[in-house]
């Protein structure tokens, strides 16, 4: 069994900023430093309404490859004598498992800038999808007949094992350190001197 897991910040992060800056907030120069004003109560309501929109903001990836083996009652007959055997089975298993942010849960309260802070607060880190595609599946070794409806409860424990596997290798913990290093990144870039990221349940 080989397992690894990959952490990248997805594009849709630079999308959520671009909307936020374009959204409402307004930049005057002077003395050489962008000073921004605060939000009003309307231009916030946009800046929400866009990044609701985006929806899923995924930061955090999970891959694993793994070995799949199962074995089944077999009878047949031979000369009238039946024959007890077991069928065997061993696949191997490449998915994907994606995590990150909800943005169509925040609401008003959860984002405001003043000068040059800017305050967002995020909802709970959460897995999205468990990717397992049929032709994520490769027969190894078989030994008897296995049909789709004999391998259907196989597969559905593989998807379980690596959503369980990825929560034990820390995705939700991955992905809530890849939106607080880029977003604070891109905010900073863009002259917010401090960012302040709260993740609901921390």
């Amino acid at each position: 069994m080989k397992k690894k897991s990959i952490i990248f910040i997805a594009s849709c992060a630079l999308i959520a900023i671009l909307a936020i800056l374009i959204g409402g907030k307004t930049a005057k120069r002077g003395r050489g430093i962008f000073e921004r004003t605060p939000l009003s109560v309307d231009n916030t309501a946009n800046v929400v309404s866009n990044i609701r929109k985006i929806g899923e903001l995924t930061t955090g990836y999970y891959y694993e490859e793994m070995v799949l083996k199962d074995t089944k009652a077999d009878t047949a007959s031979i000369l009238g004598m039946k024959i007890h055997d077991k069928d065997e089975i061993v696949l191997i298993a490449k998915g994907i498992v994606r995590a990150g942010f909800d943005l169509s849960k925040l609401s008003e309260e959860d984002i405001s800038a003043k000068a040059d802070t800017m305050i967002i607060s995020l909802p709970e880190a959460e897995i999205f999808d468990v990717i397992l595609n049929p032709s994520d599946f490769e027969t190894y070794y078989e030994d008897g007949k296995w049909s789709q409806e004999a391998l259907r409860p196989v597969k559905a424990a593989a998807k379980e094992k690596l959503k369980e596997n990825a929560v034990n290798a820390g995705i939700l913990s991955k992905a809530r350190e890849s939106a607080y290093d880029g977003i604070k990144s891109l905010f900073k870039s863009f002259g917010f001197r401090e960012v302040d990221i709260r993740i609901e349940g921390e």
